[in-house]
């Protein structure tokens, strides 16, 4: 039988009052009673459980359906799922013209545009490896290895491998095409494509992540050779004036904990911050690195003195992704130790989250991604997507769109009320209306949090309390205010 014409493809069945319910490949939870009275068991989630790459921007979260064990294709035909305004949204090559019969698979990256949220950006590991997608319609472009400066694998087939795909700011979309003599590559706002003999180590080799930093420069991984990196000195068409630079382990080359570079983020100070299979390590002067000699560019490791003993913070922990939330703070997925998420400074764990101290349903992260208007952070693990409210978000310098909640808070809530949309860094200070401080503390980025209660850990009667904000330059002002019901 069918429903929507497709075929139902049951992975478990189970029977219950006389009805069949089946766990659908395609369609999710299906019950049957018979032939002619069956239907699909709605549920709000992602369309279906594979996934393996995430983009947020433009109040888009973008997942890629999958695929990629180690370095091995996995033939994954889930597609891509869109998430917007609380709602799903499914691309495949069932309902994409330009994806039908196309011998796509392995979804394995995307990147939303950051001024135009109809461009969303689809990498993957098959004939037709990089795709260009419109958020509310099709499949607007395809480029394959006959079309663009794209190369196919080395076994000569026209299959293309792209691990990694990123928006500049600019509206470029930089692209690292695996087992190639240049894996970087560009296609640009004006849709022309260019390639950057970096280095020759990065030739033939299978390639990971690629990330842009606040100064526009590229940083990309490829398996077991390091950190790479570009500064094209905006001059994307123009050669001659770039500058190259590659990490290794070496101590004289990157001192890296690792030549396996598994993750890489930028964060506010322009500081690389990189993930490896032991442990990460912080490129501080990620500009004057192009420039410095030999022993000179080397990445710092985090050290602490714990019980006597210096140590180095996460030691030689598995990093599977790193993300930078609006309080400048890391948050880090490992390979088998959940989430961790440390100071600004990386000096302190702020959070350790693992199957056995909160809901996360696996240890095993794969990919994280933040919601920085809101604070959601999503994380793909090896069981499914879950996200968690973190108390962080980008700053509203303007103050526009300040937002208290929940408000009022009632006796039966035991949650930290939020205040969100203030200035990044913002000291906050609780007041009753006879202006009588009653609680302080500092934003995490545009966000701040009150646990209901006076600086001595009492909770405060039922009443009305102003919020005000002090943030390093500027004026103060009253940005809210909350009613509290004990």
């Amino acid at each position: 039988y069918s429903t929507a014409g497709d075929n139902v493809v049951a992975n478990q069945v189970a029977n219950h009052n006389g009805a069949y319910w089946l766990a659908d490949k395609f369609h999710g939870l299906v019950r049957y009673n018979s032939i002619s009275d069956f239907n699909v068991v709605d549920f709000k989630g992602m369309p279906a459980i594979s996934s393996y790459r995430m983009d947020w921007k433009n109040n888009i979260l973008a997942v890629a359906g999958g695929g990629i064990e180690g370095v091995s294709q996995t033939y994954n035909h889930s597609g891509v799922y869109l998430f917007k305004d609380e709602k799903w949204s499914w691309k495949n090559e069932q309902n994409m013209t330009l994806w039908n019969g196309g011998n796509i698979s392995d979804y394995i990256d995307v990147s939303v545009h950051p001024n135009d949220d109809e461009k969303i950006a689809v990498a993957s590991f098959s004939d037709v490896p990089l795709s260009i997608a419109s958020f509310s319609g099709q499949i607007t472009d395809t480029f394959t290895v006959y079309n663009s400066l794209l190369s196919p694998t080395t076994s000569g087939l026209n299959r293309a491998l792209v691990s990694s795909v990123e928006y500049d700011e600019k509206g470029n979309l930089w692209v690292l095409n695996g087992y190639t003599q240049n894996p970087l590559k560009v296609y640009t706002k004006e849709n022309q494509w260019y390639e950057f003999p970096v280095s020759t180590v990065d030739n033939n080799l299978y390639s990971m992540k690629l990330a842009i930093d606040f100064n526009g420069n590229k940083w990309y991984a490829c398996r077991d050779a390091g950190l790479f990196g570009l500064d094209d000195n905006g001059t994307i068409s123009n050669p001659s004036d770039d500058k190259y630079i590659h990490l290794t382990n070496g101590d004289y080359s990157g001192a890296l904990p690792s030549n396996s570079v598994t993750a890489i983020a930028a964060d506010f100070d322009n500081e690389i911050w990189i993930g490896t299979d032991n442990g990460f390590a912080v490129l501080y002067n990620s500009e004057g690195a192009f420039d410095a000699a030999d022993g000179e560019y080397n990445a710092q490791r985090i050290k602490i003195e714990f019980e006597g003993n210096v140590e180095y913070v996460l030691g030689n922990t598995g990093i599977t992704d790193i993300i930078v939330d609006g309080g400048n703070r890391k948050w880090f997925g490992t390979a088998n130790n959940g989430i961790i998420l440390l100071s600004a400074d990386g000096q302190e764990v702020l959070e350790h989250h693992t199957v056995d101290n909160s809901p996360l349903i696996s240890n095993a992260i794969i990919d994280l991604e933040l919601d920085q208007n809101t604070g959601e952070l999503f994380i793909i693990t090896d069981k499914g997507l879950v996200s968690y409210r973190t108390d962080a978000t980008y700053e509203d310098p303007d103050y526009e769109n300040v937002v208290v909640f929940p408000n009022p808070a009632r006796p039966d809530f035991d949650g930290p009320i939020t205040i969100q949309g203030i200035k990044y860094d913002s000291d906050v200070k609780i007041t009753d209306v006879a202006g009588k401080v009653i609680y302080k503390t500092t934003s995490n980025g545009g966000t701040a949090t009150w646990n209901g209660k006076t600086l001595n850990g009492d909770k405060v009667p039922t009443g009305v309390y102003l919020i005000w904000t002090a943030p390093n330059k500027g004026k103060g002002r009253k940005v809210g205010k909350v009613l509290v019901v004990n």
